[in-house]
């Protein structure tokens, strides 16, 4: 990746594809050229932008927030399920060894 595509912004890069899209061979040659970017380049953008959207399921991408908020949601979960197994297993272990100090239950 050149210089000059490393500074462009992730708008930018999608607006360039955006624009690119259903030319002819011919056309995107000289859209390349105009716009300082090479054909690779702006292929690898339309893969990224595609891919990102079919990852995302129904095709809307997920803001940082949205994935940061969904992270932290996900692991208060497992925290809460953390300890409720630790419970558990905390109180398995105490029935075991009063079932051994007092004798099995009838």
């Amino acid at each position: 990746m050149s210089k000059k595509s490393a500074k462009r912004s992730a708008l930018t890069k999608f607006s360039l594809v955006a624009k690119s899209e259903g030319m002819t061979p011919e056309e995107l040659e000289k859209f390349c050229a105009e716009n300082g970017v090479s054909f690779a380049e702006l292929q690898s953008w339309r893969d990224l932008s595609l891919s990102a959207m079919e990852n995302s399921g129904d095709g809307n991408v997920m803001s940082v927030k949205q994935h940061e908020d969904e992270v932290a949601k996900l692991k208060a979960e497992l925290a809460r399920k953390e300890k409720a197994l630790a419970e558990a297993a905390a109180l398995l272990i105490l029935q075991k060894k009063t079932s051994a100090i007092l004798g099995p239950e009838k």
